[in-house]
């Protein structure tokens, strides 16, 4: 790992500045600021994955809902609109460990890159509609995943290092846990 004076060394010759921010309600805003730029982006990062789930594919699955529509911006479209129409990008992915939104947009939109992630984080839109669509796509995505020979060899290589436990945990779930989820899940 990078010692502090050599992060610092790094920050000088790149013009990158690297910092945080802590919140009243305990969230910590970690930042970069790359001297003379126009682009800024923002990621939401969340202690959620396969490790830390009871229901395998739980918080891959909240990850579609929330990127779904929100109670705000109900459709898909609309809710992405609020940083794409600045030519912004938004996206989200699961891990083993973690949870991300991000979006990348240009600094006068900051305001929209929050806003967005405000409404993915805080106000998905849970309907049956939605559910059983995400539940549709996941399925697909799973069905993709097992007919993948280097995602199988992945997998394979993931399980006999860590013989058992929540690390050989597969993000997606099984396709019999996604089909049992519901609002009460």
């Amino acid at each position: 790992f990078a010692s502090q004076s050599q992060i610092c060394d790094n920050q000088e010759q790149t013009g990158m500045e690297i910092g945080s921010i802590k919140l009243n309600n305990g969230f910590e805003i970690i930042y970069t600021k790359i001297k003379g730029s126009e682009v800024i982006g923002i990621s939401l990062l969340g202690k959620a994955g396969s490790v830390f789930e009871e229901i395998p594919g739980t918080a891959h699955f909240m990850e579609h809902i929330a990127m779904d529509g929100s109670e705000k911006y109900p459709s898909k479209k609309t809710l992405a609109a609020i940083v794409q129409n600045s030519g912004g990008h938004v996206g989200a992915r699961t891990g083993k460990e973690f949870v991300e939104y991000y979006i990348k947009t240009i600094k006068s939109e900051l305001e929209s890159g929050f806003e967005f992630l405000s409404q993915v984080v805080f106000y998905p839109l849970m309907t049956e509609k939605n559910i059983e669509k995400e539940k549709a796509v996941i399925t697909q995505e799973i069905s993709r995943a097992e007919s993948d020979d280097q995602r199988q060899l992945f997998e394979t290589m993931v399980n006999l290092s860590y013989n058992s436990g929540t690390l050989n945990r597969m993000v997606l779930g099984n396709k019999d846990s996604i089909k049992n989820i519901n609002q009460k899940t």
